[in-house]
């Protein structure tokens, strides 16, 4: 079987090790990004079946990054991203309706982070109906 490919893009480092780390014990390929700028260039350039993107980062943040990335196409444009935030004040729709697919509050658990990529290897076999049409339908 196949590894997930997921990119994990954070300006803290200490945020990306952890990730690193919990992903390499659930037998993920693993790529990093420190910021904005370089996520978008590693989307570009790379499939991945998983993004985990931090929110609050300088310059370009995690709603940047997402907009760009659905707007412009590209090897991920339907790829499954994760917002991670230590930010409890934003509903879950507000991702959502950003361009995410679901969201992770900081910390996270491993528990957490398993579902996602679980998620994502549904998300390759299943119809293409997702939390983000049922969230819309809602709204």
């Amino acid at each position: 079987m196949n590894s997930q490919r997921v990119l994990i893009v954070d300006d803290l480092a200490v945020n990306r090790i952890v990730l690193r780390h919990v992903l390499q014990a659930l037998d993920c390929s693993v790529c990093e990004a420190a910021s904005g700028p370089e996520a978008l260039e590693q989307l570009a350039n790379q499939n991945f079946d998983l993004v985990l993107l931090d929110i609050h980062m300088p310059d370009v943040t995690g709603f940047d990054v997402i907009e760009n990335l659905r707007r412009i196409a590209g090897p991920n444009g339907a790829t499954r991203v994760v917002a991670v935030t230590a930010d409890v004040t934003h509903p879950h729709c507000k991702y959502i309706d950003a361009g995410f697919d679901d969201y992770l509050n900081k910390p996270v658990c491993m528990q957490h982070i398993a579902g996602q990529v679980a998620q994502a290897k549904r998300a390759e076999l299943s119809d293409g109906v997702g939390q983000a049409q049922v969230c819309s339908a809602l709204a």
